[in-house]
């Protein structure tokens, strides 16, 4: 599973947020992209997790983590292994829990 962010401090906040959850621990990694046609730069980053069983866990890890930001927007796009993907934002937390519900229900170990 992929989550990705425009904002590079975002991803970084989450990435610290899960690697203090024990069974987030050694499951994540950043991953640094190419830079697209006319773009300068590193590229785009992304946070790689590792599910491996632990789907239900990163619903309630993400959910809280977006709760917890309500005072600044954050917008994530997570995408699983089978290419689907969902976009939530912290504006509405309990909506972006559904959707990543939903969408890691069909998601199997990885």
């Amino acid at each position: 599973m992929f989550v990705r962010s425009k904002s590079t401090e975002d991803l970084a906040s989450l990435l610290d947020w899960l690697t203090e959850q024990p069974e987030f621990r050694g499951r994540c990694e950043v991953v640094r992209g190419r830079p697209g046609p006319g773009e300068m730069g590193a590229g785009a980053e992304a946070l790689h997790i590792l599910l491996d069983g632990t789907g239900p866990a990163l619903v309630t890890g993400l959910w809280g983590w977006l709760a917890g930001r309500r005072r600044s927007r954050t917008t994530i796009e997570v995408t699983t292994a089978d290419h689907r993907r969902v976009t939530v934002s912290s504006d509405d937390p309990d909506e972006a829990r559904r959707q990543l519900r939903a969408l890691l229900e069909k998601t199997g170990p990885r």
